[in-house]
């Protein structure tokens, strides 16, 4: 069977493939480019064939070790993690060794008192800190999975740079129910602010989603539906300024549970 459709390409890989089922990433848009049935070599999509490779998204043959998943997360503890809430990282950054190791040491109280693993998952009460990576990150390809509780009102901080939306899309807010994914604290009416489809799974059930950053811009897949496409992302910290070239992952939270597993990244 032949099919056309835009697709979005992470390495030698379709993003169903990632996340280990059989499906596409698809985006209600007018295709332009056709490729044959397996040109993207093994794990591409649902087999159905051809798509469209969006500009900055190359075309690969088998996966090589670049193209390999790390997890951040050891299934167990939160050894790699600290806590940090909405904070400027062009101030926290500048803190002396010894400032920043106790800033550290002392957020741990707010993580264990929050946080916690179950059975190799990540799950948080809705309080506390955020969870935040000892390690900085550059340009990377970000995926994981979250599944929320009623009220939840989460996201994902880029170089501790809020964020990827995530929330309850009944929680009440005017916006809630246009969905996850979206660049929140970008200038409204600006491209990723909001997302572009709908496309969060009903409250109780896991979510998988994708997040590639290279430079500023953001490209983000909720789900199999891409919901941000190609979008700069603004510092809340800096109006009209770049984000910073290196800084954190942020898992936020606040509002009600959420939980998370299967945190995994790609540096570019």
């Amino acid at each position: 069977m032949r099919m056309i459709r835009e697709v979005l390409v992470v390495g030698s890989l379709g993003l169903g493939s990632l996340f280990g089922d059989e499906k596409s990433v698809e985006k209600k848009v007018q295709p332009k480019i056709e490729v044959k049935d397996g040109e993207f070599g093994e794990g591409w999509g649902d087999g159905n064939g051809p798509g469209k490779i969006p500009k900055g998204m190359k075309k690969r043959g088998r996966k090589s070790d670049r193209e390999i998943f790390t997890p951040l997360f050891n299934g167990k503890d939160f050894t790699g993690w600290w806590g940090l809430g909405t904070e400027n990282p062009e101030k926290w950054m500048k803190l002396s060794p010894e400032k920043l190791a106790e800033k550290k040491k002392k957020s741990m109280e707010s993580i264990h008192a929050h946080w916690k693993v179950v059975d190799g998952v990540i799950v948080n009460d809705g309080k506390g800190l955020y969870l935040t990576t000892e390690k900085h990150f550059e340009d990377f390809e970000l995926k994981l999975e979250f599944k929320y509780a009623k009220g939840a009102d989460s996201g994902i901080y880029l170089r501790g740079i809020p964020q990827v939306q995530i929330w309850d899309p009944k929680i009440g807010h005017k916006d809630a129910p246009k969905g996850s994914g979206g660049l929140w604290n970008n200038k409204k009416g600006s491209q990723g602010k909001d997302p572009l489809v709908f496309a969060d799974k009903p409250i109780g059930e896991w979510n998988q989603i994708f997040v590639r950053l290279k430079g500023d811009i953001v490209t983000v897949v909720l789900n199999g539906k891409v919901v941000v496409d190609e979008a700069q992302m603004h510092n809340l910290f800096n109006k009209g300024g770049k984000i910073p070239k290196s800084g954190p992952i942020q898992l936020q939270t606040h509002g009600g549970e959420i939980q998370w597993k299967n945190v995994e990244i790609r540096e570019l």
